[in-house]
């Protein structure tokens, strides 16, 4: 990717203005979907379906622990 002129970067504030943002297949904090979507960033969400399950599954598992 490195080779097709792609930036990575570990903060958000490192995206310059417009830059196509693709987010890690590991997923990212809602925090920072929200602050792309505040900046207006065009995004593409790599995230990998079994991590976004996972995180599904652990959002309510709390959900239901905290009941």
């Amino acid at each position: 990717m490195k080779t097709r002129a792609a930036r990575f970067v570990e903060e958000l504030d490192e995206v310059p203005d417009g830059a196509v943002t693709v987010f890690s297949a590991h997923g990212v904090a809602q925090s920072v979907v929200m602050d792309a979507a505040a900046r207006g960033l065009p995004v593409l969400d790599a995230t990998c379906p079994l991590v976004s399950k996972v995180h599904s599954q652990g959002k309510r598992y709390v959900g239901t622990a905290a009941s």
